[in-house]
């Protein structure tokens, strides 16, 4: 029709049939109420049909049947009677930049095909009618290949996307999955499923889950949290089953439950903590478990902020690897987090979204300091990964002093005349209205009496002992310690010095207070004791090893004290032996022995030892001679 006619027809099968042709260029119209499908392209190939609006089709929305090299571009599919857009039977395809909701099956269904890319789709609110089973996207019936990707999956009655029944070789990356009715991502009868670098919040059931025979399969850099809650069926934001746990492995991922939950199921059991899941499966070796810091979790806005441990710690060398995120943006470095990661990518981020916001860094000079306490900021050093900093650079910053006063500018100062502690709070902002903050705290004290710190070495000993006093952790908070005063609490005087060490001996026995008392430069003391406790010289143990106890007539027996001890100052100095039969050792600082038996009978050997303060001990053992 000319421009401003329109061309209706009512009551038709198909809105457009295009069936054994090729290069056909379909574009610009809206498609209603069909009988059937409104679109159906069938045996073809090289067809690019975009910029459709298609609405209560009877069944599918948009179908590609038995075809190869079809383009589907700029589609918005609504409320159709089955699946907004199928691919049947057909490979070499794609599928990108649209939309299908609210249809009464699978917002996209790619079954029994090859090769198939799906991107940038929104698939939302498709629901079948009396059960569950409208997938977001979903990929089936043997399809190989095929890759989804940037595309997001929300509030569907069933999973927001599934490689399902022989399915093989399907990628899911760089895909937001929330609030659907079954799981975030579902890989169920199929196998050598790839899941890297998804973003999957608040499902009904398991947020990324592998189940019957699902093997071979892996899951990379993906963020899940808070899916399963309060779920009847599947628990934990990864799961694989029995079934699927040959050659499945799991790494790289950041998992967490607000209000704590299961994270992980495996083999049928539940984890609620990621060590013991990684002590009993070996999988997720760097994987993490804690909050993503999500702009919005409760309103779904599912970007990072700058505090975000999902920043700078994905692998971009494993399979799958997607560089462009959900919104086409590359990873960039956030100079405000250790890097991680690693792979060509190495600072790219967990999760579909990178995070392109400010970076907020600053220093505060001093941080501490006694009132009334003028402290400098500065935050020369933040910068904007993405959008320009608002305005001008100043008007990007405003700083929080922690005290009811603010300041605007990367510079200036926080006075604070009342001593106190106090959280600095720099909000930076860019022209996207991102924003990220830094904190770090001021303590303005009142002048202080030093702090006294005392550690005792040994705590305690055998007489004579000697024990060193070290008061080096002492501390002032307006300056160094300007003297130590130390008391052995042996008799010995009291000694001050300008050092933080001391040497004690003690040649009795009993508890005794060791004290040390810490001066400033104002003249302010700190006081604080240890306990030393020392006890009396102890013999030592005797403790006799023979050879043999049981020798023929005249063979040797050789006997010694090598395993006696003493526990104290004063070593063992001596031994003795007594062979039982008239011989004996003489006091020797050898601890052997030869002993001979040529009668038969029962002798009894005795070990004496003495240790270099005169006590001793022994100990003796029978030998047999037969």
């Amino acid at each position: 029709p000319a421009s401003g006619h329109t061309v209706s027809v009512g009551a038709r099968n198909y809105g457009f049939l295009i069936r054994g042709r090729s290069h056909i260029d379909l574009s610009g119209f809206e498609v209603r109420e069909q009988n059937l499908a409104a679109v159906y392209l069938d045996q073809s190939d090289h067809l690019s049909v975009h910029d459709l609006s298609v609405t209560r089709a009877g069944s599918y929305g948009v179908t590609v049947d038995a075809s190869h090299h079809v383009t589907l571009a700029g589609l918005d599919t609504v409320a159709n009677g089955s699946i907004g857009v199928r691919f049947n039977n057909s490979e070499d395809s794609t599928l990108s930049g649209s939309t299908s909701s609210r249809n009464r099956l699978h917002g996209v269904s790619v079954q029994s095909s090859r090769r198939v890319t799906v991107s940038r789709v929104v698939a939302r609110d498709n629901d079948k009618p009396d059960a569950r089973g409208a997938v977001g996207i979903d990929v089936s019936l043997g399809s190989t290949d095929v890759v989804v990707e940037r595309s997001t999956a929300s509030g569907n009655d069933d999973s927001g996307f599934e490689s399902f029944t022989g399915a093989a070789g399907t990628v899911f990356r760089r895909n937001l999955a929330y609030d659907n009715g079954d799981h975030g991502i579902d890989t169920s009868g199929a196998t050598g499923t790839v899941a890297v670098a998804n973003t999957v919040v608040g499902n009904a059931t398991a947020g990324i889950n592998f189940e019957g025979g699902a093997t071979g399969s892996s899951s990379r850099n993906n963020i899940v949290v808070d899916n399963a809650i309060g779920s009847t069926r599947t628990v934990g934001e990864i799961r694989v089953d029995q079934s699927s746990e040959s050659g499945t492995t799991l790494d790289r991922d950041l998992v967490f439950h607000n209000g704590g939950g299961v994270l992980f199921e495996w083999r049928s059991q539940p984890y609620a903590d990621l060590a013991g899941f990684q002590a009993v499966s070996g999988q997720q070796a760097r994987g993490l478990a804690a909050d993503p810091s999500f702009t919005d979790l409760t309103g779904r806005v599912l970007t990072l902020t700058g505090d975000s441990p999902a920043i700078d710690a994905a692998d971009s060398g494993v399979t799958g690897w997607l560089r462009p995120d959900r919104v086409g943006q590359d990873p960039l470095d956030n100079p405000g987090v250790d890097d991680t990661g690693t792979g060509p990518d190495a600072v790219a981020d967990l999760g579909a979204l990178e995070y392109v916001g400010p970076v907020a860094r600053a220093a505060l000079t001093p941080r501490t300091g006694v009132v009334p306490l003028t402290v400098h900021l500065d935050g020369n050093s933040s910068r904007a990964l993405g959008a320009a900093l608002t305005g001008s650079a100043p008007a990007g910053f405003r700083w929080d002093c922690g005290n009811g006063t603010t300041v605007s500018g990367a510079t200036g100062d926080c006075s604070y005349p009342v001593a106190g502690n106090y959280t600095v709070t720099l909000t930076l902002t860019d022209e996207a209205g991102l924003r990220d903050t830094w904190t770090d705290t001021v303590a303005a004290t009142a002048d202080q009496a030093p702090t006294a710190a005392l550690t005792v070495t040994p705590a305690t000993g055998y007489v004579p002992q000697d024990v060193v006093l070290d008061a080096s952790g002492s501390a002032d908070a307006e300056g160094p310690i300007a003297s130590y005063t130390f008391s052995c609490g042996n008799g010995t005087a009291a000694v001050t010095q300008t050092t933080a060490t001391k040497a004690c001996r003690y040649t009795t026995a009993g508890t005794f207070t060791a004290r040390v008392t810490v001066t400033d430069s104002a003249g302010m003391t700190g006081t604080t004791t240890r306990q030393v406790s020392i006890a009396p010289d102890a013999p030592p143990t005797a403790v006799l090893t023979l050879s043999t106890n049981q020798p023929r007539p005249g063979a040797p027996v050789q006997v010694d004290g090598l395993k006696s001890t003493d526990a104290d100052n004063t070593p063992i100095a001596s031994y003795r032996f007594q062979c039982g039969n008239g011989v004996n050792s003489p006091v020797q600082t050898s601890p052997s022995f030869t002993c001979y038996y040529p009668i038969r009978g029962r002798y009894t050997v005795t070990l004496r030892v003495t240790d270099t303060a005169g006590l001793s001990a022994t100990q003796s053992k029978q030998v047999n001679v037969r």
